[in-house]
């Protein structure tokens, strides 16, 4: 309560930023022995403290009994600010800690209860803005906090209600404007509150674990949808679907099998999803990162680093990790036709990128003079209002089926495949290499034709049992894991009309793989193509198939 001479309770929470560091670079001895030193310091800073005490962890509160006004507590917290700068020494060795501070006040009404909340609601506040903030408590840390407690409790029935749906943004070949892929949104349509941005429940959904049984449903729904598109046909070449992943899902152990089941219940080729991956959640631990990002390459899934530039950004850092695409973000495009430090920022990734095989997505272009600037510096592949906004599913099929018939092929192409084959013809890719996989990808997909990708025979089967109509070439190696290439010739031209799975082969061999195995049937009508091969050489043996195909 106030006091009649105007004094007031205060209470400071003060937790110290990054103190697993100490304890894990030397040890809880050494982390225990700072707790200790940190404390005196306190006392001293906060002389008119009734009680400092630690409420556990590298938490201390202070309780001051009588503030006569705000400045009176704020001096205190500075003071305490102040008494960190100093380094600590520990063991011999010179330790620099910083600390978040959280201030409350009482008021008439507040319990004991009451002002340790406030304090607590504050220093949440102060670590959200930053290591070594401070920060007072307010009446609106109250209502956002009783907000948050709701619609967490709302988030957990979202999900089984149904409430939520994906929204899909074009993304384009920006040399042809193709629509080549969309990039899967998550909206919450709450009944009461209408549209929730994703700005809101994302973070929520993330703190509270729920982001991993909705980033389940989100990869099972793009990939069911996607695979729909495809198999319709409604575009000119098959589509890629990129799906958005948070930290929390990396590290969840089942991660890799929430993946695998999307795609096996979708029918999805794994080569077609892309998972967007932040920099900022690699950062903590690189090296677990890099392990995880390769088992997901090792299911044939593309991986892409989304809104490089705003985090680390060290081109040395970026070579070590596993990613196929850097989606360069919107910060960098805005002024990409000019001169800034921005534009050169976002030449370089390009250059870089191209020249690590890289694709390179540019996020957030707006206006024509961007995407003319992006096509002269060769970046692949753009997003953003200029193309086209977040839609339904339903309205995206309507946009690529028009898409499709306004951008079908005329008869004056001058790509090494014809004009007629270049947007149309789909090639199957069957190799346990992945280099072999993103080499035939990145040459075939830069002569027009649509690429699909899978590590082996029994996979390419199953897919083109889902899709035999899609499919008009299958490159595979003769020696792949499981079923081989040579029995999967077998299979695709059985011996009757009715047994074939039709599509022409084109083998590919090399080294010691490429030799025969006793007993082997003899492949010799079938084309062949010696490995490692050039783009020439890839692009005069795809065109022969399928020449040799339709005059067949």
């Amino acid at each position: 309560a106030d006091a009649e001479d105007g004094r007031r309770p205060a209470m400071l929470l003060v937790d110290l930023d990054d103190f697993k560091h100490v304890n894990d670079s030397l040890g809880h001895a050494a982390g225990d022995q700072l707790l200790v030193l940190l404390a005196d310091r306190l006392r001293d800073a906060t002389a008119e403290a009734s009680t400092v005490a630690r409420l556990g962890g590298d938490e201390f509160a202070a309780l001051v009994d009588g503030v006569r006004a705000d400045a009176d507590v704020t001096a205190i917290a500075n003071r305490v600010t102040a008494a960190l700068q100093s380094p600590f020494m520990v063991r011999g060795r010179e330790v620099r800690v910083a600390a978040s501070l959280g201030i409350a006040i009482a008021h008439a009404t507040d319990s004991a209860d009451d002002l340790l909340r406030n304090a607590d609601l504050a220093l949440y506040r102060a670590k959200a803005l930053g290591k070594g903030r401070i920060a007072r408590f307010t009446p609106e840390l109250l209502t956002a906090a009783v907000e948050r407690l709701e619609l967490e409790s709302e988030l957990h029935s979202a999900l089984h209600q149904r409430q939520f749906v994906l929204h899909y943004q074009p993304i384009v070949d920006l040399a042809t404007r193709a629509i080549t892929g969309v990039e899967a949104l998550v909206r919450w349509q709450h009944p009461e509150r209408g549209t929730v941005s994703p700005d809101t429940f994302i973070p929520l959904a993330e703190s509270t674990g729920l982001v991993v049984p909705l980033g389940r449903w989100v990869l099972a729904e793009a990939c069911r949808t996607v695979a729909g598109w495809n198999a319709a046909r409604c575009s000119a070449r098959l589509l890629t679907v990129s799906v958005n992943v948070s930290g929390r899902q990396l590290q969840h152990a089942g991660f890799l099998e929430d993946v695998a089941a999307a795609l096996h219940a979708s029918g999805l080729p794994a080569s077609q999803l892309v998972l967007e991956v932040t920099e900022s959640m690699l950062l903590e631990d690189v090296d677990a990162a890099v392990r995880r990002l390769q088992a997901l390459r090792a299911l044939g899934v593309r991986v892409a680093l989304d809104d490089f530039g705003t985090g680390y950004s060290s081109l040395a850092y970026l070579q070590r990790l596993p990613v196929d695409v850097l989606k360069i973000d919107r910060a960098f495009i805005t002024h990409i036709a000019g001169c800034g430090r921005e534009a050169a920022f976002a030449r370089a990734v390009i250059t870089f990128a191209n020249t690590l095989g890289m694709c390179t997505v540019a996020e957030g272009v707006e206006t024509e003079m961007q995407h003319d600037a992006l096509c002269a510096l060769e970046c692949g592949f753009g997003q953003g209002f200029h193309y086209g906004r977040p839609l339904s599913a339903d309205a995206i099929y309507a946009t690529l089926s028009a898409s499709w018939t306004t951008h079908r092929p005329s008869n004056e192409s001058s790509s090494p495949a014809t004009a007629e084959q270049a947007p149309t013809k789909t090639i199957l890719v069957v190799d346990n290499e992945a280099s072999i996989r993103r080499l035939a990808r990145r040459i075939l997909e830069a002569a027009g034709y649509a690429v699909v990708d899978v590590p082996d025979g029994d996979e390419a089967l199953r897919y083109l049992e889902r899709h035999r109509n899609l499919v008009d070439l299958v490159l595979t190696e003769v020696h792949t894991p499981a079923l081989s290439g040579s029995s999967l010739v077998e299979l695709l031209h059985g011996a009757t009309a009715a047994e074939r799975l039709m599509p022409p082969v084109l083998l590919m061999s090399g080294g010691a793989r490429s030799q025969s195995k006793p007993g082997e049937p003899s492949m010799e009508p079938v084309a062949r193509i010696s490995k490692p091969f050039t783009a020439t050489e890839l692009l005069g043996s795809v065109g022969r198939a399928l020449g040799n195909a339709l005059a067949a």
